[in-house]
């Protein structure tokens, strides 16, 4: 009986210096780290950084009513996170900017290859369609789009476009007697069909068939896809 509370004395002891052992450790890693940020000293260099990169766009963008291209709205921005990630290399402390600098330059590289302006991509946008001047796409960033198809005729063919917004909502009014052919991708919102079919996001991903309804003759038909970062799609006849 002795012996095994000597042995359970000596446990608990070992375990007592251990716990303190861990203790000083961590007060030690503590000190260590309270003198290695008093020794550096608070550096203002990143947060001067951020907010001339969103002056120095915000004044590329709004100059020249948004005619410039976001390809320089993001080059311009990212220039002020490089410099001040280079000069931190000897002074001060940047390592909050790396991510925000790996966002803008994966912006950068995807405008790079568009003509797209801030005038184009900004506010609500309203299409009228005509027979003869159908794009293959329209496109808005930011903002309300309408596109109005309704004067279309595929005279028995196919006519196929597209409606792409990065947020807001997307209305499109399809002509009468053609049969619809729609790919619906929505990342957050909910989507309204003209035969009373619904889809509440978010993440709607859907490919829907409507045909001409019992009786009227076809005109052909209509390939629709529409695209909504974030927002509502909206379908009607």
């Amino acid at each position: 009986m002795t012996d095994f509370r000597e042995r359970a004395d000596r446990r608990h002891e070992a375990q007592r210096q251990a716990m303190e052992r861990h203790r000083e450790s961590m007060a030690r890693h503590r000190e260590w780290k309270a003198r290695r940020k008093a020794e550096r000293g608070r550096s203002v260099l990143g947060a001067s950084a951020v907010l001339v990169s969103l002056g120095a766009s915000w004044a590329v963008g709004a100059a020249g009513h948004g005619e410039h291209r976001w390809s320089t709205v993001l080059a311009v921005a990212l220039l002020p996170l490089g410099l001040a990630m280079a000069i931190s290399s000897r002074w001060g402390r940047t390592r909050g900017l790396t991510l925000l600098a790996l966002l803008l330059t994966a912006g950068l590289v995807l405008a790079a290859g568009t003509s797209a302006t801030v005038a184009d991509s900004t506010g609500d946008r309203t299409w009228t369609a005509a027979q003869d001047d159908l794009r293959s796409r329209y496109t808005l960033g930011l903002g309300d789009a309408r596109l109005d198809l309704s004067a279309l005729d595929p005279h028995g063919g196919t006519l196929a476009t597209e409606l792409r917004v990065g947020a807001g909502s997307a209305r499109v009014t399809v002509p009468a007697g053609v049969e619809l052919r729609l790919k619906l991708r929505d990342g957050a919102g909910g989507v309204d069909l003209p035969d009373g079919q619904r889809f509440d996001g978010p993440f709607t991903d859907e490919d829907v068939v409507i045909e001409v309804p019992d009786g009227q003759p076809s005109k052909g038909v209509l390939e629709l896809t529409v695209t909504v970062g974030a927002g509502d799609i909206e379908v009607v006849r």
